[in-house]
């Protein structure tokens, strides 16, 4: 096993590790939890506080605790919730074992990376304190290296750990294992089976991963993998229900492919999955993953069938970019809408097409439905009618399966202008001192270049951006050699123009990238 005390194992952030999400589709199903916002969320393995500290970062009504086995990573996650000035935060570095939590119940349990890290005996501990600390109507977010999907990793696990010395420093045997990634993508460039093709992409991804991700996940012979149906008999041991995956786009996506399968083969799948849960193990099989991201909830009837019909009591938010601006939406005919990673939709409804439009133009930021039918009928002189708003409904769900776009339980704490004084929230400041990403009010990863680095570090709400021109002026001129003849660069007009332009645009770039913090005065910090 990994010394989890010698590296610490960076996780990036997702939107479906974040509470927000486990609230979403706790209400998507018709369930009643608790507002995330104003939650008690615990976090088992919580290593140095990355996924923790951002949510009491900018909900500071919420209570977080973490624990975690290793005691310098709980003193790491102390130090920064100490610079951050957090008061709703507590640290335990403890084992599932000693944990003991007594009467208090969470709202949330969030546990991912750890359960096929662990040993059998692990394990049940782990379960047995989230069945003693979740509240009644709480959700328990737990992530698992899934079989059979994992199966192509688990070889190249195998075939890496049986070539590296265990005595060898750790970060001798992180460059070997890239020295053996490389090797196999090489020596399965032209390989057209299917194994040498699973393998190969293996190897591909993993050398493209960080150090600790090499480390902890291909250089730790003890992480293995758990088919659903097992893992399922662990949950249901301990009280505990499947809800869904927190990847929602696996939750339709897959139903989605089993209705393109013939009427035979889907009689097939009838007969052989009986229920939910054997309905997902037999998909594991047809439509593989490596991970399962999911939620779990005490023992309960779950109705499987989301009623579209829920959205109209949540928030929306996409960036949708009309292709063609300026053309007339009422008139009939296709319209397309670009999204960030350049995917084309073509709209041919009026409704659809002032829905997207409406989204895009308010993006980052959030709309309750009811404030984009508003602005639609209020923008375009239009009164939706009821089978439009249904259809909306049934529009939105459907993209938030595809992930592109987001339904949220309420807004988040953004801002989409740029203002002169900009504030982007503490902690994305505070991991811009060591590192080349920083963690959205999304919960996802931004990478930013070693500009955006120092510039992020002076958008503490306070600064103006003439403050920020100028002190990167200063900075750049203390760089500078003297023999170089630009001492005076703070006194050139023309460079500080540029200068100042370069940050208003990065900090638009900060806001779209969800960075900006706004909204109730509540969240800022």
């Amino acid at each position: 096993m990994t010394d989890y005390n010698q590296i610490h194992f960076a996780s990036k952030p997702s939107p479906a590790r974040h509470p927000s999400r486990f609230e979403t589709i706790a209400r998507l199903y018709g369930l009643e939890v608790k507002p995330f916002d104003t939650a008690k969320i615990l976090e088992l393995g919580c290593s140095t506080g990355d996924n923790l500290l951002p949510i009491a970062c900018l909900y500071p009504d919420t209570k977080c605790v973490g624990i975690d086995a290793a005691a310098n990573q709980i003193q790491e996650g102390k130090k920064n919730s100490e610079l951050l000035q957090l008061k709703n935060i507590h640290w335990e570095a403890k084992s599932f074992a000693e944990a003991d939590f007594g009467p208090e119940k969470f709202d949330y349990i969030i546990c991912h990376g750890i359960f096929s890290w662990i040993d059998q005996n692990v394990r049940m501990q782990l379960f047995q304190l989230a069945a003693q600390s979740l509240g009644p109507q709480g959700v328990f977010f737990i992530s698992f290296n899934c079989n059979p999907g994992w199966e192509f990793r688990k070889v190249l696990i195998d075939f890496i750990n049986r070539r590296i010395p265990e005595n060898l420093d750790a970060s001798a045997r992180i460059l070997k294992a890239r020295d053996l990634c490389n090797f196999l993508e090489e020596a399965l460039v032209d390989s057209t089976e299917p194994y040498g093709l699973g393998l190969k992409k293996e190897a591909e991804n993993a050398k493209t991963q960080s150090d600790s991700y090499i480390y902890h996940e291909i250089l730790n012979q003890q992480a293995d993998a758990t088919s659903f149906a097992d893992f399922i008999k662990i949950a249901e041991r301990f009280g505990f229900s499947f809800l869904a995956d927190a990847r929602f786009e696996r939750v339709l996506s897959r139903r989605l492919q089993a209705l393109h399968l013939s009427t035979q083969a889907q009689e097939t799948l009838a007969a052989f999955a009986s229920d939910f849960e054997a309905l997902e193990s037999l998909l594991d099989y047809a439509f593989p993953t490596t991970l399962r991201s999911s939620l779990l909830v005490f023992k309960q009837e779950i109705n499987r069938s989301i009623d579209p019909q829920r959205i109209k009591d949540l928030y929306l938010s996409g960036a949708f970019r009309l292709c063609s601006p300026g053309r007339d939406l009422k008139k009939s005919g296709m319209l397309e809408f670009e999204t960030p990673a350049g995917q084309i939709l073509e709209v041919d409804s009026f409704p659809r097409k002032a829905f997207l439009l409406t989204l895009g133009e308010n993006y980052p930021c959030s709309l309750a439905f009811d404030q984009s039918v508003s602005a639609i009928n209020s923008r375009f002189a239009y009164n939706l009618a009821t089978d439009e708003l249904d259809d909306l409904c049934r529009f939105a769900l459907g993209l938030f399966s595809q992930k592109l776009l987001e339904i949220l339980p309420r807004h988040l704490p953004l801002k989409s202008e740029v203002s002169d004084r900009p504030h982007v929230f503490t902690f994305a400041r505070l991991q811009a001192k060591k590192q080349s990403w920083v963690t959205n009010i999304r919960n996802e990863y931004v990478n930013l270049d070693p500009f955006q680095l120092e510039l992020i570090q002076l958008c503490n709400g306070e600064n103006t951006i003439s403050d920020m021109t100028s002190h990167i002026l200063a900075v750049a001129t203390q760089k500078l050699h003297p023999s170089s003849g630009m001492e005076n660069l703070e006194e050139d007009e023309e460079v500080r123009t540029d200068i100042e332009e370069a940050c208003r645009e990065n900090i638009r770039i900060f806001a779209e990238s969800s960075l900006i913090v706004g909204g109730s005065s509540n969240y800022v910090r």
